[in-house]
């Protein structure tokens, strides 16, 4: 090996020593994070007035409460149920599963407190869980209750949800409001504000979208 060969290669790499250590050092601009990510009941789509809660009776953000009984879980037809909302084009916007107490079932009863049933209707409702639902669409309360039908099964017609798979009005499967104003009250009784979303789907211009 020549002596100028090795000369040469110990320079090349003083000169790359000194340029590395003159060279300015390279840094990453920190990253700004958030603080908490949003919630999708205060994401941007979320409406801030009383109407985001329990719907605006009318129009195609209209919202109806129902509850699928116990009898209806111990069946198994839960994801019955809700397909057939589904399958109309109504949105899932409120969920939970409980075995409600008796002050609740009370207060949601209320108007049948002198009725002969009433304390039979409680022990029953308390009797096991129920999935308690918001759905939310155009003409979800009076569609809602045409699609489970007529609270006694036998006067229920084929095709409805009571008229397929119930023979007994003691055992009607599911709850529905039957009118806008025991829909805001049901509603605002069995779920609090921020258990209730403001979503949107690919398909709802499909389904709602006027001509």
């Amino acid at each position: 090996m020549s002596v100028s060969f090795v000369f040469s290669a110990a320079l090349f790499a003083c000169l790359s020593c000194i340029s590395f250590a003159q060279s300015p050092a390279r840094t990453t601009a920190p990253v700004s994070l958030p603080s908490s990510c949003p919630s999708p009941t205060t994401g941007p789509q979320q409406q801030q007035d009383g109407d985001a809660w329990t719907g605006m009776p009318g129009s195609i953000t209209e919202r109806s409460f129902f509850a699928i009984k116990p009898d209806g879980l111990q069946r198994g037809l839960v994801g019955e149920v809700m397909s057939r909302f589904e399958r109309k084009g109504w949105k899932l916007v409120g969920l939970k599963m409980l075995t409600p107490g008796r002050q609740l079932v009370e207060r949601h009863y209320e108007e049948h407190a002198d009725k002969d049933f009433f304390e039979k209707l409680l022990d029953y409702m308390c009797s096991g869980p129920v999935v308690a639902m918001v759905w939310e669409g155009h003409n979800v309360i009076a569609g809602g209750r045409k699609l489970l039908g007529a609270t006694n099964p036998l006067e229920a017609g084929a095709g409805t949800i009571r008229g397929d798979l119930c023979t007994n009005a003691g055992r009607n499967l599911v709850h529905a409001s039957d009118g806008p104003e025991s829909a805001r009250r049901e509603i605002e009784l069995w779920f609090s504000r921020e258990e209730t979303v403001q979503w949107s789907r690919a398909t709802d211009p499909w389904i709602s979208k006027n001509l």
